[in-house]
């Protein structure tokens, strides 16, 4: 599983791995091996929150709600604001990094599932187009507000499995 950052958590924040046994699960469950979280979480006003990656094995999804950060992939440079959806495939080499003087609040998922690249697709993402722009979708923020506070919340298969419709 590819590992979110590190960044330190602030006031506010939340990170979630799910454990490799209930990974496991999700992956075998025929409610689940779809689409399912790996990692998620909230980042607040996430000053000096950066990541490169060379590679990783599943999709992320990151939900800009505030502030600015940059995306790079390969030659290609992406300024990323409140309203913008990132989603990234597996395998590609990236950095991306909040702006200095506005940091990004994002939300973010992990994600892996037989349909994984579908629902990428459904969202817009290609291998050409990583930033979707604008989308200040009310309902997407509720829905990842609601995954994040379920995950927080988790202990059980259900909880997880709930969590993997609201994907969805």
């Amino acid at each position: 599983m590819s590992e979110p950052s590190s960044w330190p958590l602030t006031k506010g924040a939340s990170r979630i791995q799910v454990s490799r046994s209930m990974r496991r699960e999700l992956e075998d469950s025929v409610l689940t091996r779809d689409l399912y979280p790996t990692a998620l979480g909230y980042y607040p006003e996430a000053k000096q929150h950066s990541m490169h990656r060379v590679e990783h094995d599943d999709y992320l999804l990151m939900y800009c709600v505030g502030g600015e950060g940059e995306l790079w992939q390969d030659e290609h440079h992406f300024n990323v604001a409140a309203g913008d959806l990132l989603i990234l495939p597996p395998k590609m080499a990236h950095y991306y990094a909040a702006k200095t003087d506005d940091p990004w609040s994002v939300y973010w998922v992990h994600f892996r599932g037989s349909h994984s690249e579908s629902y990428s697709a459904h969202l817009g993402c290609s291998y050409h187009s990583f930033v979707l722009r604008s989308l200040g979708d009310i309902t997407r923020q509720a829905e990842l507000i609601s995954l994040v506070d379920t995950a927080v919340g988790a202990y059980g298969v259900g909880a997880w499995v709930h969590g993997s419709r609201m994907l969805r």
